[in-house]
């Protein structure tokens, strides 16, 4: 028996751990010998440590290698979103999401045409059945990565959002009371949106300057539907106020980041990436990437650095080991990320290793 010290990227279940691993405030996370998972991998990811020590068993020529398991090329015959699609959580939470997206779509044409009540219990109850479906916050971003292509996307979109915001409210240390209420808020966040003319809301063509103005009349639309409802006022903020940034630039009010409520601030974050990586009726869904990218050389400003920094920190973080097609047409995959520049990370395509950050002629172009 031997040890080997191997990038987290690199790291898979089955292997066991030769010492203690250590988060970054010197917090025991995982004790020598531990034998990993794909949880425990994720909880290293998420505290950023980017290589441990494994066991490597002596080799045996009377008998086939211990570490077999691990090494098996069969796990790398398909790509990694195929093995997502493939498994029995996907296809739980699949059936899970398009229940979900038709009685969302239920009780909002209830809430509009009938004037009903808004049922947040069970809004929420809806949206936790697809949060319980997934093991952490790194696995369900993968299960909505690779839902796409809803036909109904202002429902499917709300939906994604409430899921992120979520996800962000857990990655930011929220209180479990407050991420449900961050949850509804991001459910809630575009109801304005569907009393839009659903002409304008699926046009594949440019919106014009009226329709354009019309829109982004949705979110006082939309609070002023629920504006006298029994609601959190942290979610009837997030609905007025999850088009306006940080540097006043946003719409309706052109508030800045001190007027801003969190919820909103964080509903925003959540509505812009998702809005950018999933496809519309009018352009092909953004690679990730390409988003973070984005946030990172204009989101600085407009949205705030203290959720839009951890945010960003946990996406890339959900991408690793992940196959991608670069624009060469090469095929490789994500092995390390570049801290100081988080759209480009370092890729292994075969035996070379691609640093984006310095080769800009490079990049990601798709995620596979």
């Amino acid at each position: 028996m031997h040890n080997k010290k191997i990038l987290v990227s690199l790291a898979k279940p089955g292997m066991k751990v030769a010492e203690n691993v250590y988060t970054p405030s010197n917090i025991l996370i995982s004790p020598k010998g531990t034998t990993l998972t794909d949880y425990i991998i994720d909880r290293f990811r998420s505290y950023s440590i980017e290589s441990i020590s494994i066991e490597i068993p002596h080799k045996n020529p009377s008998s086939k290698p211990e570490t077999q398991h691990f090494n098996d090329k069969s796990r790398d015959s398909s790509t990694y979103s195929n093995r997502i699609r493939s498994s029995k959580e996907f296809k739980q939470f699949h059936k899970e999401y398009d229940e979900s997206i038709d009685d969302f779509k239920n009780q909002m044409n209830s809430i509009i045409q009938k004037n009903d009540k808004i049922n947040s219990e069970h809004l929420l109850e809806e949206t936790s059945k697809l949060i319980n479906t997934s093991r952490n916050g790194f696995h369900l971003f993968h299960m909505i990565h690779n839902l796409r292509n809803y036909d109904d996307m202002t429902y499917a979109h709300s939906i994604n959002v409430s899921l992120i915001c979520n996800i962000i409210g857990r990655w930011i240390g929220y209180s479990n009371e407050d991420i449900d209420l961050l949850t509804l808020a991001g459910l809630l966040h575009d109801i304005g949106k569907l009393m839009m003319p659903q002409s304008i809301i699926s046009k594949p063509e440019p919106l014009t300057p009226e329709e354009y103005n019309l829109i982004k009349t949705h979110p006082v639309q939309g609070y002023n539907l629920i504006r006298n409802c029994a609601l959190d006022n942290r979610i009837k903020r997030a609905i007025l106020e999850h088009h306006e940034r940080c540097d006043g630039s946003g719409y309706p009010y052109g508030k800045k980041s001190a007027k801003i409520h969190d919820f909103s601030k964080i509903v925003a974050i959540a509505d812009v990436y998702d809005a950018m990586t999933a496809t519309r009726v009018y352009r092909k869904g953004l690679c990730p990437f390409d988003v973070i990218e984005h946030f990172e050389h204009d989101g600085m400003l407009r949205y705030d650095v203290k959720f839009l920094t951890p945010f960003l920190h946990g996406v890339v973080q959900t991408y690793m080991n992940n196959s991608v097609m670069l624009n060469n047409g090469h095929i490789g995959k994500i092995i390390m990320l570049n801290t100081n520049s988080l759209s480009k990370p370092i890729v292994q395509v075969d035996n070379q290793f691609i640093d984006t950050s310095k080769d800009r002629s490079v990049r990601i172009q798709n995620i596979i």
